[in-house]
């Protein structure tokens, strides 16, 4: 595969993605109160969509990598994302800290407008949903015993035409022919070792 321009690496980005949603969240919000021209909430809307996109590309690229990484035998890098994943405590008090802190300004200050604490009760919804979906599909998936190692799905696509047998035959060496001719000599089994 590849390797994806520096606009992949710099607007595709989880971060940047997540920057730009923020922005084109922040525009829509001050166009819905009058306060931004349409322009800039369209500007921003189309920037947080394309940094999406490229969000697919890079993470893509980051997938196929990491396999080609691992069938070459060398072991997946561990980057600051992987470790706050892997890491539940870690994740758990990072999470809970920013919500709180987003929480205690959000509800204490009276000047906060009612939409802004609907979010934020919204999102606090949606983070105990979507705790609890990650719940149950991890109890479901250490049932089956899935694997935690990666997985290398890296496929050869069938050829769109195939030589017939005749034809394969008739394109081989002369020196071939008295192989094909020659009786088939027994082969002892393979014995596998466990």
């Amino acid at each position: 595969m590849k390797r994806p321009g520096p606009l992949v690496f710099l607007l595709g980005n989880p971060a940047s993605v997540i920057l730009l949603g923020i922005v084109a969240v922040s525009c829509a919000y001050e166009w819905w109160i009058g306060q931004a021209v349409p322009a800039v909430v369209i500007v921003a809307v189309i920037a947080a969509a394309y940094a999406g996109r490229l969000n697919n590309a890079y993470e893509k690229y980051r997938r196929w990598k990491r396999e080609w990484d691992v069938m070459e035998g060398r072991a997946p890098e561990r980057g600051a994302s992987q470790l706050l994943a892997r890491s539940g405590p870690l994740r758990i008090t990072a999470g809970l800290g920013v919500w709180a802190l987003w929480g205690y300004f959000t509800i204490t200050d009276a000047k906060q407008p009612a939409i802004l604490v609907a979010l934020f009760w919204l999102a606090t919804l949606a983070l105990v949903v979507a705790g609890a979906y990650r719940l149950l599909r991890r109890r479901k998936s250490s049932r089956q015993g899935a694997s935690r190692d990666v997985a290398v799905t890296q496929c050869i696509s069938l050829p769109r035409q195939s030589p017939g047998v005749a034809q394969a035959f008739g394109a081989l060496p002369e020196y071939c022919h008295p192989l094909l001719q020659a009786p088939a000599r027994p082969v002892a089994p393979i014995a596998h070792c466990e």
